[in-house]
C-alpha cells in the first residue's frame, strides 16, 4: 500500500486547502494510505468524522519559552523521524507551519519526495528554509523573487454542486474566528448610527470580544450578532456583500463565489503580507488600508465593491494541485 503524508498547522489557513486535497485524493485514489499530521489546536475539528483520513498524527505547537520550544521541537523531530521510517511515504506535502518544515528538511536527508504550498503572497519563514529541499513548490498567488508553480489555493467549495444564487441584500462582517478590535469598533459603531440599513447584516464579533459587542448593541430585523460560523464557506454561498480581512483561503473563497468585497487588510501580520494578498485581487476587491478608512464613506466602498469585475471562468485549485502531485510522484 502506497502512503502519503499530508501536513499543516495552527492556524485553518494552513489546515483548510490540505483537507480539501484530503478529499479529492480519497476519491480518486481509494487504495492509497493518507496520512494527516496536524496541531493537537486542531483536535476539536473532528477531522476523521468529516475527512477520509487513514491516520491522524496531532503534535503540541504550544511553547511555554524558548527552553520548552527547542526541547519540544527535538521531540517532535525525532518522532517525525520515526513516523517516515514506519511509514515509508512515497511523498510528503507541507502546508505550512514548524511540522511541515521539519518534515520536509527530514524527507530531503531520507531522499522522500516533498511538495511545499504556499498560500500567501509572502513566503513564510519555514517554507523560505526548506524552500531548496522540496521537489516542487507550488503557490495560491504569484511570489516575488521565488520560482513557484501557481495552483491557486484548494477549498472545498471547488469540488462541490453549489447553487450561487444570489440574496442582494445579504452583507457579512468577519474578522477571523477571534475577530479584532477593530473590525469590533466598526461593527458597532455601523449598528449605532443605522449606516447599513439597506442591508441585512451578519457581524461575525469573533469568539474574543463577542461579550463586549452584545453588551453595546442589539440584534434588530436586518442587523444579526453571532460570535463564530463553524461553516462560513456555506454560508457565504448565498452572499452579495462581505467586509472582511485578507486571508489568502478567505481570499480564495469569496473570489470562487463571485461576492462584492470590501477588504481590510490586517496590518498586523508578518511582512504586511494580508495588504499584498489582497494587492493580489485589487481588479475584483475593494481594497482599503486599514489607516485610510472611513467609515462614514462605507455606503461608497460597498458600491466600488459592486462595480469591480467579476469572473465568468474559475479554474479548480484541488485539480490543479493534485495534477502537480502527480508530476512528482506516481500515487496509484
Amino acid at each position: 500500500m502506497k502512503t502519503i503524508i499530508l501536513t499543516g498547522g495552527n492556524t485553518l489557513g494552513h489546515v483548510t486547502p490540505g483537507l480539501a486535497v484530503i478529499d479529492v485524493l480519497h476519491k480518486l485514489y481509494p487504495t492509497l494510505r493518507i496520512i494527516y499530521i496536524t496541531s493537537i489546536k486542531q483536535i476539536d475539528l473532528n477531522l476523521d468524522k468529516y475527512h477520509e483520513i487513514d491516520k491522524i498524527i496531532y503534535f503540541d505547537l504550544k511553547f511555554e519559552n524558548l527552553f520548552d520550544k527547542i526541547k519540544k521541537l527535538i521531540q517532535i523531530n525525532k518522532k517525525l523521524k520515526q513516523i517516515l521510517t514506519l511509514y515509508k511515504p512515497i511523498c510528503v506535502v507541507s502546508f505550512g507551519s514548524i511540522i511541515g518544515t521539519l518534515l520536509v528538511n527530514l524527507s530531503y536527508k531520507k531522499k522522500i519526495k516533498s511538495v511545499i504550498h504556499e498560500q500567501n503572497a509572502v513566503m513564510g519563514f519555514g517554507n523560505k528554509l526548506v524552500y531548496n529541499k522540496a521537489s516542487k513548490v507550488l503557490a495560491g498567488i504569484p511570489l516575488k523573487n521565488k520560482e513557484v508553480t501557481i495552483v491557486g489555493n484548494p477549498i472545498f467549495l471547488e469540488n462541490k454542486k453549489i447553487k450561487t444564487v444570489k440574496n442582494p441584500k445579504k452583507l457579512v462582517i468577519t474578522s477571523g474566528t477571534n475577530g479584532s478590535k477593530f473590525f469590533k469598533d466598526l461593527g458597532v459603531f455601523l449598528k449605532q448610527k443605522n449606516l447599513l440599513k439597506e442591508y441585512d447584516v451578519t457581524f461575525v464579533t469573533g469568539t474574543r470580544y463577542y461579550n463586549e459587542v452584545i453588551s453595546k448593541i442589539k440584534e434588530s430585523n436586518n442587523f444579526k450578532i453571532v460570535p463564530f460560523i463553524n461553516d462560513l464557506s456555506n454560508y457565504l454561498i448565498d452572499t452579495s456583500f462581505i467586509i472582511t480581512r485578507a486571508g489568502a483561503l478567505t481570499l480564495s473563497e469569496i473570489y470562487y463565489l463571485g461576492i462584492n468585497a470590501l477588504i481590510i487588510p490586517s496590518p498586523n501580520v508578518k511582512s504586511n503580507h494580508q495588504f499584498k494578498n489582497a494587492v493580489f485581487y485589487k481588479d475584483y476587491f475593494e481594497v482599503i488600508k486599514e489607516d485610510k478608512f472611513d467609515v462614514n464613506k462605507i455606503t461608497k466602498y460597498l458600491e466600488n465593491a459592486k462595480n469591480k469585475k467579476k469572473i465568468s471562468q474559475k479554474t479548480n485549485s484541488t485539480t490543479k494541485f493534485i495534477e502537480e502531485l502527480e508530476n512528482v510522484t506516481k500515487l496509484y
